[in-house]
Parts: C-alpha cells; structure tokens; sequence
C-alpha cells in the first residue's frame, strides 16, 4: 500500500483533483470490491476528472503498463536463467525472495495501524487471519470480508457516520448506470462460463482455457490488494513438493511438474518467490506479477510468452476493473447511505487480516523451503527492520537481501 501516502500528496495536496473524504472513499470502494486496490484507485481519479477513456489513460497506460512490460522482460528472463540454476543463484533467488516476504508483513503491520481503530476492527483483522491461515479456501475470503463489514454494521449502529457532500470534485462518475450494470453482468456471466467450462469441457482443457480460468476465477475472489493476492495465486501456479521434470535446455521444452504423480504445477517456488521480490522492487502493483508468471509458464509450456502475458494480466485485472466501471456509476448515491458507511471499517479491517496472515503463511514457506532454513529467517527479520524502523526503501532491502543469501550460501550457513 505504499502508493496511498503518494496519492495523497499528487492529487489531494499538490493538484487538488479531490477532497481528502473523497479520497478516502474511493479507497475504501477499491476495498469492498475484488482486484488491485492500488490499480482501482488510478482508474477510479481518472474516470472521476475525465470519464471512462481518462480512466484508461490514468490507470493503463500511466500506472500499470510501465511496470507490466518490466515484470514480463523479467519473467523472459527467469525462465531462461532460472530452469537449472546453479547454487549461488538459489542463494540469491533464496534471499530475495525472504526479503520479498518481510516488505508484506511491514505492508501487514501498517494497514493494521491505520484500519484497527478500535476492539471490534482489531477484531475482524485478529479472526480473519486465524480464520484463513487456518483454513486455505478461496471462498472463504469474501464470506470472512462481508462478516467483517456485519461486525460493525452492529457495533456501530449508533454511530453517526454521515459524510458531507463533496460531490463538486467528482466531474463524472463514469459509465451511465444501465450500462455499469451491464458491465456487471458482463463479469458474472464470464465468471460463470468458466465454473461451466471446468465442469464440462473434457479433460485435459486447452491449456489457455486452464490459464484464463485460474487467473479470472483468482481475480474475481481477490479483497484487500496486492499483498493478498501472493498466497492465493502461490496455491493457483505453484503446489509444494513438485519436482520438475521435462525442461529442456534454457527452459524452453514444454514444462511439467509432478506433485503425487499428476502434472500440476505450472511455475517453481523458486520462480514465484523471486517475482515477489523484484516485484516490490519495481514501479507499479503488485497485479503485475502476473505478467512475470504468465511470461514463465507460456515459456515454459511451448506457447508464445506474449499469449501467457495477456492472459495473466487479463485475466487477473479484468474481474476488478470491470466490478470498478460497473459499480462507479452507483457510487455517488450509496456512499451516503448509513449501513455502507457503518460496514465500512469492518471491511477494510478483514481485509488487513488477509494481508496478516499471507505474511504468517509466506514467511513459514520461504524458510521451509530455503537450502538455509535460520538464515532466511535472519534476512527476513534484518528486511523487516530495514523497511519498518529505519525506513529503507524497497528496491534496497530487496538488493541486500539477494546479498545476503549470496553470502548465506557461500559460508554455508544453516
């Protein structure tokens, strides 16, 4: 969430584009609803100044293109490189990927100071991220973020929550409703061909339509942003104790991984966790990793990287910013209405809880499957101080902690 403290100094304070309480209700809209939370926000300020198309132009081609095309020259590369990596260069990916991990934990620990105001949002934070590092389902997310948003609906039913109208910053709200409702419709019912197309296309499916149906189905179930997407993506392309067989030289043959005898896996925890790191190293959101896994698994399946790139970043962007053009246009009259403004801090503060427990649930990963299981924790705990207490920047922490697996791996450290 670090673009949030940028936001507000270029469009509130510096170009006053919008209020502050506008602001903080577009990011709480970016919320409620599936997808990148940092992406929605971009798409959102642009199509409230200049509609639709300045929604695209702000949110496409100035946020999240830049970091797209650098996430995938980087995915091109790691399949190349990374198919029989030599054991320094499992050092480094090692080292960065504990680093990769520690920035989600400090993302963790400063959305719980900003949305746990209170004993009932630490609450919804506290059960949510039991309730999912206990129980790895992906319906159980947006059952655990509306029961966050019930908890203050009651506790705060006697609570004023009204907001002033600051409508005369907001210069349009995008789509005409008829059509934002049809844009809805438009994400549900390819969501249900592709629940239809797993129960009733024959075994195995085109491995495009296996892609596009991940990716959609992880796009469309996905509260809370960047930092909760990397566990439920890890569970879509990656499975724990596969061992890779069928690649070819530099990586290119067509990619199996056997996990209890059936091919499952389409990228390596090693690949995955080298993504995590550059990519909070590199500008733009988190939702770009697809790009960078896409790029892996076309490279390394036989299939044109381009045709894994777009299906990755559509597939997994698509789901929120159609919810986003097709709920905007509703927006201006259910942001003053009491039970939203009630639910409202349940729902962010579940979603805080989602990012909590990914971090739990990462950091116990990356130092299982590590070649120096008490070193990666190091780097980990040295990564989180860096970022946390002496404020580092990210692309820092990530190099020295690619270094320090490096270094971790020629001491032979344990």
């Amino acid at each position: 969430m670090a673009f949030h403290p940028l936001f507000i100094q270029i469009f509130v304070e510096r170009l006053r584009w919008l209020t502050a309480p506008v602001f903080t209700e577009l990011f709480a809209l970016s919320q409620c609803i599936p997808g990148p939370s940092s992406t929605q926000m971009a798409y959102s300020i642009g199509i409230i100044k200049k509609g639709p198309l300045g929604g695209l132009l702000s949110g496409l081609l100035c946020f999240q293109l830049p970091g797209a095309v650098l996430m995938s020259l980087v995915g091109l590369g790691v399949a190349r490189w990374l198919a029989d990596p030599s054991p320094w260069l499992r050092g480094l990916t090692a080292g960065l990927g504990a680093a990769g991990v520690a920035l989600i934990a400090v993302s963790g620990v400063a959305l719980s100071a900003s949305c746990c105001k209170d004993r009932w949002t630490s609450a919804a934070t506290t059960l949510t991220a039991l309730a999912t590092f206990y129980v790895s389902a992906i319906w159980l997310m947006p059952v655990l973020i509306l029961a966050g948003g019930v908890l203050t609906l009651v506790a705060y039913r006697k609570k004023d929550l009204s907001v002033a109208s600051e409508d005369k910053h907001v210069e349009s709200f995008g789509l005409p409703r008829w059509a934002g409702a049809g844009v809805v419709g438009l994400w549900l019912a390819l969501l249900a061909a592709g629940l239809l197309a797993r129960r009733f296309v024959p075994a195995p499916a085109p491995i495009g339509l296996q892609w596009w149906n991940a990716w959609y189905t992880a796009g469309s179930l996905i509260f809370g942003g960047g930092q909760v997407v990397v566990p439920l993506l890890y569970g879509v392309v990656v499975q724990q104790d596969c061992a890779q067989v069928g690649v070819g030289p530099g990586g290119t043959a067509p990619f199996k991984a056997v996990c209890n005898d059936k091919p499952t896996s389409w990228v390596t925890t090693s690949d995955f966790y080298t993504g995590l790191a550059v990519i909070q190293a590199a500008p733009g959101p988190m939702f770009n990793l697809a790009a960078y896994l896409g790029a892996i698994m076309a490279r390394r399946a036989g299939v044109f990287p381009l045709a894994g790139i777009l299906i990755g970043l559509l597939g997994l962007n698509g789901p929120g910013l159609l919810l986003l053009y097709g709920i905007l246009p509703f927006w201006g009259r259910f942001r003053h209405w009491a039970l939203y403004r009630r639910a409202l801090p349940g729902l962010n503060a579940s979603a805080v809880g989602l990012v909590v427990s990914a971090a739990v649930r990462l950091a116990l990963d990356v130092r299982s499957k590590a070649p120096w299981p008490d070193a990666a924790s190091a780097i980990m705990m040295a990564a989180f101080a860096a970022s946390h207490v002496f404020k580092v920047t990210p692309p820092l922490v990530v190099g020295a902690g690619g270094v320090l697996g490096v270094i971790a791996w020629a001491a032979k450290m344990k």
